[in-house]
């Protein structure tokens, strides 16, 4: 590998069961114009359940029925439509080969990847993330290099770095922002507000947020400002 790359970890393909999509294409983009080069990976293990997005309602949750013919969308398998082919797997990230990693949203990928939904509703004592997926994101902070956040995944730093109480961003607080923010801070996270096409950046912690398509009055052209600018500030902390 170059030391050109960033990563760009997917968990499957649209909003409400994987990745948005419109986040990982602006990431996509942000990171090319910036002069890098995009790779991803993902995970080679079914998401936790497939919902119909007209709805958009679960047709099946895959984690009280794993077998059922409708739970067979496997999240690596998934990602390859974003991807356009096979996205490496998680476990075949080195840290050392990467400038820095994304982390675009969805609230599909709080679902595939960790059991903070459970853990807001009380239905468990601690928030846990994927395993590997944690492992990269302590080794990303312990080199040093970047971590950039679009939307819901601002979570997962959350959980993954709860000790450190990295500094976040959802955007302004409303309807849909809130429950975000509020768990955030109850994980230990410092929250800013900021408009929808702005970045938090912590540079104790490495780590640059943005918005996204957490608050439904946040706008495609919104989104992709805000990433470009998280894009922008992952590159200056590369070269401090």
């Amino acid at each position: 590998m170059s030391n050109d790359e960033i990563a760009i970890i997917l968990a499957g393909c649209g909003n409400y069961d994987g990745s948005d999509v419109h986040e990982t294409s602006a990431a996509i983009v942000a990171v090319e114009a910036a002069g890098f080069k995009p790779v991803f990976y993902s995970f080679d293990k079914n998401q936790s359940e497939v919902v119909d997005h007209l709805v958009p309602i679960p047709t099946r949750n895959c984690s009280r029925d794993p077998d059922a013919a409708e739970c067979c969308r496997n999240m690596l398998v998934e990602s390859g439509r974003i991807a356009r082919g096979r996205p490496a797997t998680i476990q075949e990230l080195d840290v050392g080969s990467v400038r820095g990693i994304i982390c675009p949203g969805g609230s599909g990928i709080l679902k595939n990847l960790s059991n903070v939904i459970e853990f807001a509703r009380k239905e468990v004592e601690e928030p846990e993330l994927d395993e590997d997926l944690h492992t990269v994101i302590k080794g990303v902070h312990a080199s040093g290099k970047p971590i950039g956040l679009v939307g819901h995944a601002a979570l997962l730093p959350a959980i993954a770095l709860r000790s450190q109480a990295p500094t976040l961003t959802f955007g302004r607080e409303d309807e849909q922002t809130g429950l975000f923010i509020e768990l955030a801070r109850e994980l230990g996270a410092q929250v800013e507000e900021t408009s929808s096409e702005d970045v938090c950046t912590d540079t104790t912690n490495n780590i640059v947020s943005t918005p996204g398509l957490v608050s439904e009055s946040s706008t495609y052209l919104q989104v992709h400002r805000g990433v470009g600018k998280m894009v922008e500030e992952m590159v200056k902390l590369m070269d401090c």
